[in-house]
């Protein structure tokens, strides 16, 4: 008999695999997939899980506009559509009206689809029947910030034959839904594992119990922010759904601190062993107390705080978040490291927790922080913004550095104890830091950015994203060091992605001239095509308030950076209608950008029009150029010239400011078509009047946010109309 001699390649295991081509760039699985036939299907399948790869390589060769690319992007997506098992979409640009039901005609293999990623408005009723209809192996489904899905999607979702062979649903933010359509669907889900409801404010408790009643398998349960959660409906989940580990409960102001007790004792009786969780979010939850935080956590729900008995807890809890939480002590953090065993916990966030402020609390807390990095020493992720009240400094920062070597996201910003000698211990030590968010913290200086990329240190710095706004001791030395990261690479996964300098007051010219001479050196050492694009690897930029800077030195640094996706320019004196149009010309992939109190105008705007056609957040307030006329006839100042153009190009944008307008009226936003603005502020522009007002409202059938406070012609009255007109 014939056989045939697999490579050693192709004999890996599946899952193994996948693995393997994930880590792959995008050119690399190209190449990949040209092997053979097996590997084209396996690079197929992995590549459009999640086409945000594909989307830069394609803007990589061709900037073009943003419907090219998308256009470009769903023509590869329909040819390799019957390949696509679980497909995302990261970038709004992708799906155009009718698009997902073009694509689910060829996809009919689809088993998990996420449509969170797409723009708001982009997903109807009408799609979600085409996909549930075409796609009968579907699984898994998000439909998250979906605003226009009713209760006709969940209506036919639940009339279908895939509905009770549902194990993921995720409908967040699904404002529209209400308990017709959820209780019709969750009954027919009896093999639901992982269920989304955040934010959904037409859902009420009957909702919940239907979770209790038919999905008893049910391991994950979000209802954050959800008025469906109450004392009661919780009560039915403790005795309905024995398996739950995942548990996220923030911002529910119906719960109180007797409802989680009633829900621990419950679930505790129904248990042979309390099982505890896996991951507890209960962020900003006023029903957290030190009684019910220790009650989750061990099951122990009698009058008596400590000792804590925790042998018959089998679930080692991973992830707690309790940010914004103001009615736990020094006793709940002490029992986080008494109550868990060693080394489990991967996650905590402690945000704005309100310790109370005396000094004994104070202390108690900081033991306690000590004693929990002690015991917790394989936490990867750690917040404590704010800084407990005063209970986070040197002795903290050093116990982090002395145990959480694993350590990849840090948040102490506005922890105003925190200074060099404890953040220096951090840099030097926990070298896995990828996020690091020191804002607000005015002890830090140089030493710490030194410390963080230290090039003597024979680990590497893995730092990837960076806030040292509002330390106003960080000067131009900190940079000799910084600049060493800002390597020349076109890909997310190298080099420093975002840089923010807010309020850093001395920051001067030096430092983006440091940035962009070591950008041009990257490229130089990396590539021996003297004409290829020189591609820094930073995507987001924030130099508010540094007045210092000049445009030379931020159109230079702009001009090496052509991924760059947001800029933030606020109160810079010398930035200029020239400098705004050659970050324009330069960064066509923008999508954010601020330049209040800039002396810009419509030259500025003229440019952004031309340039930044994926631009969705513009603010343009209280600009501080003065009237005057270029050679070209275009006035430096801002005019309806200026947002007429704005309006008319930028179809993607979602949030404009032009506070403080002085010479725009109601021609600049005269117009029959539609715009998808949601967000719109004119405060204090003299002359808008209501007849313009409403028209623009008109306009923008997706606005909910129409700011005209200051603006003399609009009383009153015409404001109280204009807010009925907006809401109906």
């Amino acid at each position: 008999m014939f056989q045939v001699d697999v490579p050693p390649f192709l004999r890996l295991p599946p899952e193994l695999l996948r693995f393997v081509i994930r880590a792959l760039e995008p050119r690399s699985r190209s190449c990949l997939a040209r092997c053979c036939q097996t590997l084209y299907r396996t690079v197929s399948a992995v590549q459009w899980h999640s086409p945000l790869a594909t989307l830069q390589a394609i803007s990589d060769r061709e900037y073009g506009s943003l419907q090219d690319v998308g256009r470009l992007l769903f023509a590869s997506l329909l040819r390799h559509a019957r390949h696509i098992r679980e497909l995302e979409f990261p970038d709004p640009s992708v799906i155009v009206n009718g698009g997902i039901g073009t694509l689910s005609a060829s996809a009919s293999g689809l088993v998990a689809f996420d449509a969170g990623g797409l723009d708001p408005y982009a997903v109807e009723d009408t799609d979600v029947r085409e996909l549930i209809r075409r796609c009968p192996m579907l699984r898994r489904l998000s439909l998250s910030d979906c605003v226009r899905c009713t209760d006709s999607s969940l209506l036919c979702l639940a009339s279908s034959e895939q509905a009770r062979f549902f194990d993921r649903l995720f409908l967040d933010r699904c404002s529209e839904m209400a308990d017709t359509g959820l209780v019709a669907l969750l009954s027919k889900t009896p093999h639901l594992l992982h269920l989304s409801l955040n934010l959904m404010p037409l859902a009420t408790a009957i909702v919940v119990k239907t979770i209790a009643v038919t999905c008893r398998k049910l391991q994950n349960l979000c209802l954050a922010d959800c008025d469906a959660a109450t004392d009661e409906s919780i009560s039915w989940v403790a005795s309905g759904c024995p398996d739950l580990a995942f548990l996220d409960l923030s911002e529910c102001k119906n719960l109180t601190e007797a409802g989680i007790i009633e829900f621990v004792r419950i679930r505790r009786k129904t248990q042979h062993a309390y099982a505890g969780f896996k991951s507890l979010r209960l962020n900003g939850l006023d029903a957290a107390t030190d009684r019910s935080l220790i009650a989750l956590l061990t099951g122990e729900y009698e009058d008596v705080l400590e000792p804590w008995d925790t042998s018959r807890v089998s679930v080692s809890l991973e992830t707690l978040e309790l940010a914004n939480v103001v009615n736990i002590t020094h006793v709940a953090i002490s029992a986080i490291s008494c109550c868990m065993p060693v080394n489990s916990l991967y996650t905590l966030n402690l945000n704005n927790v309100g310790i109370p402020i005396d000094e004994t609390s104070v202390e108690n807390t900081r033991k306690s922080l000590i004693s929990l990095f002690k015991q917790q020493r394989r936490i990867k992720y750690l917040h404590m913004a704010g800084g407990l009240s005063g209970a986070v400094e040197t002795k903290v920062c050093e116990a982090i550095a002395e145990n959480l070597a694993s350590l990849e996201g840090l948040d102490l910003s506005e922890c105003e104890l925190v200074s060099d000698d404890g953040s220096r211990n951090i840099a030097l030590s926990c070298r896995n830091l990828v996020h690091v968010n020191l804002k607000g913290s005015m002890g830090i200086s140089d030493g710490t950015v030194q410390a963080f990329v230290d090039q003597s240190n024979p680990i590497p710095s893995k730092l990837r994203f960076l806030n040292i706004g509002l330390c106003n001791k960080i000067t131009d030395a900190a940079t000799q060091y910084l600049c060493n990261l800002c390597t020349s690479s076109s890909f997310d996964s190298k080099g420093l992605h975002t840089l923010k300098f807010s309020g850093c007051f001395d920051i001067t010219d030096a430092t983006l001239n440091s940035i962009s001479d070591c950008i041009v050196k990257s490229h130089n050492a990396s590539t021996t095509m003297s004409d290829a694009l020189i591609s820094g690897s930073l995507r987001l930029l924030c130099f508010s308030g540094c007045h210092k800077l000049t445009s030379s030195a931020i159109t230079r640094l702009t001009s090496f950076l052509p991924h760059l996706e947001s800029i933030n320019l606020y109160s810079l004196p010398n930035v200029t209608n020239n400098a705004v149009s050659l970050i324009a010309q330069t960064c066509p992939r923008i999508s954010s950008l601020v330049v209040s109190k800039c002396p810009v105008g419509d030259v500025a705007a003229l440019a952004i029009a031309r340039g930044c056609l994926r631009l969705h957040t513009l603010y343009m307030s209280f600009l501080t150029q003065l009237p005057g006329i270029t050679h070209d006839g275009v006035s430096t100042h801002l005019t309806d010239v200026g947002v007429r153009a704005l309006l008319e190009n930028c179809r993607a944008l979602k949030l404009l400011d032009l506070s403080r307008a002085d010479f725009i009226s109601d021609d600049g936003f005269a117009g029959e078509d539609s715009l998808e603005l949601q967000i719109l502020t004119l405060r204090a522009c003299p002359r808008l009047t209501f007849e313009g007002a409403v028209r623009v409202a008109r306009r923008c059938p997706r606005l909910h946010t129409f700011d005209t406070l200051g603006c003399f012609l609009l009383g009153p009255v015409e404001r109280e109309q204009l807010r009925k007109i907006i809401e109906g």
